[in-house]
């Protein structure tokens, strides 16, 4: 289910919910990965239409494959501020630039017509932070966001436990945005303010 505040996905005064199936088969993809919207009504979360997500159908980016796992995490909140509540999924299997379970993070924008059926999704990867993917990384093993921190400041967090960080392995990172998808920055344990040492297998984030 959905982390955070109550979700709209499709802006009717509704709230929705979210429930991800990273071992689904979509179309007989072992272990592609889905989520399924539950879009609400005057009743109740769930009494409206049901939805399913997969990757490379709608606007959801990329394509479906085996083992990807899409959806292992999902967090919803309004991170471009236009009253329909975004989703953003980890995919932390899929592999990007033939590097093996490297990692992706989708955000799937809101609209009208709910997820995955408004403007494209937008990708999230290592380069996204300024950073480098790798093997193993698993990019979107943990996600989060939140706009309790003011209308204007909106967050979204990316953990990558298997990211390398000064020749430790698996020492580990984390990817930020404020402001919706913007400044984009990634902290490890050797960042300042940050406490501890990067270390091999720490898997911070």
């Amino acid at each position: 289910p959905v982390k955070g505040a109550p979700s709209d996905f499709n802006g009717d005064g509704f709230s929705d919910a979210v429930v991800s199936d990273p071992y689904a088969d979509p179309g007989g993809v072992a272990d592609a990965g889905q989520v399924t919207v539950l879009y609400g009504n005057s009743s109740t979360i769930g009494g409206g239409t049901v939805d399913t997500l997969v990757q490379g159908s709608g606007t959801v980016g990329n394509t479906a494959s085996a083992g990807d796992r899409f959806g292992s995490n999902v967090a919803a909140a309004d991170l471009d501020n236009d009253g329909f509540t975004d989703l953003i999924a980890g995919t932390p299997y899929e592999d990007i630039s033939g590097q093996t379970d490297s990692g992706l993070a989708q955000v799937i924008w809101g609209s009208s017509a709910g997820l995955g059926k408004g403007r494209s999704s937008s990708q999230l990867t290592q380069t996204s932070f300024g950073r480098t993917a790798s093997a193993g990384d698993q990019l979107g093993y943990a996600v989060d966001v939140t706009n309790e921190l003011g209308t204007d400041l909106p967050m979204l967090a990316v953990g990558v436990p298997g990211g390398n960080v000064s020749g430790q392995n698996d020492a580990g990172w984390a990817g930020f945005f404020t402001a919706g998808i913007n400044d984009p920055r990634a902290v490890d344990q050797d960042s300042a303010g940050i406490p501890g040492a990067a270390e091999a297998g720490d898997r911070f984030g």
